[in-house]
């Protein structure tokens, strides 16, 4: 029986006492160094260890470092954005609904500091809604964590005049008035 010791069962059961399955033991010489030691003995017998450098960009965007905000202050009211929030979570597996726009702020600019101090770079997509978009698109532009900015929501919270303001915004993917057009352009851009 094995003793207990944590979570784990150390098991003495079946301990090597054979001499034949015992580690190898390594003559020691002073004058050798451990490199040279090793390297007399069967090096193509030990596992060889292949390097993947994942950090080799960390600018570069995956959707492992890709986020989704969506900032609507009636993103909760309204029972067909659960069904859009369901059908981006397919998109992208984080996604961040905010009702406020003080906390959204908040979140965004935690996402960039975090960004100063790690080497993977977090990027956001950014949804916002048609009522804030004017307000709101002079601060997000220039953020760097921010890398496509949606404004969704009815085309008639925002005058022509702000539409075509909104254009010359490099960041802003276009004005969506369905969930359909904004997951559309989403998934596109993804690819």
């Amino acid at each position: 029986m094995g003793l207990k010791n944590g979570k784990y069962d150390f098991s003495r059961e079946h301990s090597s006492t054979n001499a034949n399955e015992s580690l190898p033991s390594y003559p020691i010489d002073t004058n050798e160094s451990f490199i040279s030691r090793i390297s007399k003995f069967d090096i193509k017998s030990l596992p060889k260890c292949t390097h993947q450098d994942v950090l080799t960009d960390p600018n570069a965007t995956s959707l492992d470092n890709l986020s989704l905000v969506w900032l609507d202050l009636d993103v909760y009211r309204c029972p067909s954005n659960i069904d859009t929030e369901v059908k981006l979570k397919n998109l992208i597996s984080y996604v961040r609904t905010f009702n406020q726009v003080e906390v959204c702020e908040r979140y965004i600019k935690q996402i960039g500091r975090m960004n100063n101090v790690n080497v993977r770079k977090e990027y956001l997509l950014v949804i916002i809604s048609t009522v804030l978009a004017p307000t709101l698109m002079p601060h997000l532009h220039d953020l760097p964590q921010v890398k496509c900015v949606y404004i969704y929501g009815k085309p008639k919270t925002i005058s022509k005049a702000h539409q075509e303001w909104l254009k010359t915004y490099s960041k802003v993917r276009g004005v969506f008035n369905s969930s359909r057009s904004l997951i559309a352009q989403i998934s596109q851009d993804l690819k």
